[in-house]
């Protein structure tokens, strides 16, 4: 579903803001799934993706703070995983339309 169309059927959002960086860089390519499964999990749309530093930092949309909370303690549980990698940060607040 697209970003807009989630808009207009709920009035709160929550922001779950991320960076996370492989502890061995052998594979960046999980990197970038985690962010969908984060979304497929939860029910989150993505709002952007960006790479600097070394660092992936990742914005994804959920319809509850529930929902944020739920996907940013996965995302410490992925992070133990395999490839392991270190989570930057991780912020879950509400979101604003800027």
């Amino acid at each position: 579903m697209k970003t807009q169309e989630l808009f207009e059927q709920e009035k709160h959002w929550w922001r779950l803001d991320f960076g996370i960086k492989l502890i061995n860089d052998s594979d960046w390519s999980r990197v970038n799934e985690i962010g969908e499964e984060l979304e497929n999990q939860f029910g989150g749309e993505e709002l952007g993706a960006g790479t600097g530093f070394g660092v992936r930092d990742i914005s994804l949309l959920f319809p509850t703070e529930e929902k944020a909370r739920q996907a940013k303690l996965a995302l410490r549980r992925l992070s133990r995983g395999k490839p392991r990698f270190e989570i930057e940060y991780a912020d879950a607040a509400p979101y604003e339309d800027e």
